[in-house]
């Protein structure tokens, strides 16, 4: 069946393998449209590699597979030598996206003229949904003695039934969670591959509107970022390898070079502090096993193990990056890709 829209929409993964199969099952299939989809797998386990083999060829989506874990923009630039359509939609394998996701966005980034549109943003943990992010700041901020960023989520954590009427219109940020972008916006340059794990759509909105473009809300749109109950042993070596202290610095020292923010920029402090409470998922159920046998000490214990843990993961990491081919390899190509001029 051709597509009906002109979007591409690009999965990857962000920071776990176990809702893979959700999504090739249960979100992709649904979209309205019939959009051109490309997987990117970065390394998963054999099972998780099997189920997107298996769906690529039943479903006809184009796969590329890399034998080591990427960046999330290292995925996403890997996508994009194979659009050609008008719009491409990123998303991750972690996010559940509703039918009309794609028809939505393309409407307001038409109507609007803008360069990037984003949708409502929510979040589950459990059988709770919050909303995660409807619009946000931001801006470097320049005082005349130093740079900083000034960035925030609105409404981040409210009842979505509490919020107010929210209209479509301008915003500062949106999230790669879920993100139409106009293709012409990487006809000159990719995504910025020096942001290992954070920042990366901070980035991108303020590169876009740096160069007279717009950043849209949609809310008539939603997205829901799905929080892992129970990781593998492989979502858990990700996930450390992901928000690891080496990775997190990596990716604020590149975008303050970028921005020319100051070295003691405050939001780069408060940005490492939530990381390092977000690594601590990896360790569940462990942290629980730990709060018995040590009581008032677990903190000590856990200051003691995680430094040692992202140590373990980024050196088998570099092995096997070291064994790797840098680019990716095609597993499956759709009829639809003989129609796109690769220029890769």
């Amino acid at each position: 069946m051709a597509a009906q829209t002109d979007t591409t929409v690009v999965v990857v993964h962000r920071e776990s393998f176990g809702c893979t199969r959700r999504t090739l099952e249960h979100v992709l299939p649904r979209l309205d449209g019939n959009p051109r989809v490309i997987c990117v797998d970065g390394g998963s386990p054999p099972h998780v590699r099997r189920a997107l083999e298996s769906t690529a060829a039943s479903r006809g989506y184009l796969l590329l597979r890399s034998e080591r874990f990427l960046t999330p923009n290292e995925a996403r630039n890997q996508a994009l030598p194979f659009v050609d359509t008008e719009f491409v939609l990123f998303t991750d394998f972690e996010t559940e996206l509703p039918s009309d996701v794609v028809t939505v966005l393309e409407r307001t980034a038409r109507s609007s003229g803008a360069s990037i549109v984003g949708p409502m943003y929510l979040e589950r943990r459990g059988q709770d949904i919050r909303v995660h992010m409807a619009g946000g700041r931001n801006q470097v901020v320049d005082d005349g003695a130093r740079r900083t960023l000034d960035e925030a989520h609105l409404h981040a954590g409210d009842v979505l039934s509490r919020l107010p009427a929210l209209d479509a219109g301008p915003t500062e940020q949106v999230e790669f969670h879920c993100m139409l972008v106009r293709r012409a916006v990487f006809d000159d340059s990719l995504l910025d591959e020096g942001l290992w794990s954070l920042r990366e759509h901070l980035d991108l909105c303020l590169q876009v509107r740096d160069r007279g473009g717009a950043v849209w809300f949609e809310p008539e749109a939603s997205a829901t970022y799905t929080y892992p109950e129970r990781m593998s042993l492989s979502d858990r070596a990700y996930w450390l390898l992901r928000w690891s202290d080496e990775w997190n610095e990596r990716s604020l020292d590149e975008f303050g070079r970028t921005w020319r923010l100051a070295t003691d920029d405050p939001s780069a402090t408060v940005e490492l502090d939530w990381i390092r409470a977000h690594r601590w998922l990896a360790y569940r159920p462990l942290l629980s096993v730990v709060s018995r046998a040590f009581g008032r000490h677990r903190r000590a214990v856990y200051e003691w193990f995680d430094p040692r843990a992202q140590r373990l993961v980024l050196r088998w990491h570099r092995r096997r990056c070291a064994r790797a081919d840098r680019a990716p390899r095609m597993v499956h190509a759709p009829e639809w890709l003989s129609q796109v001029t690769v220029d890769a």
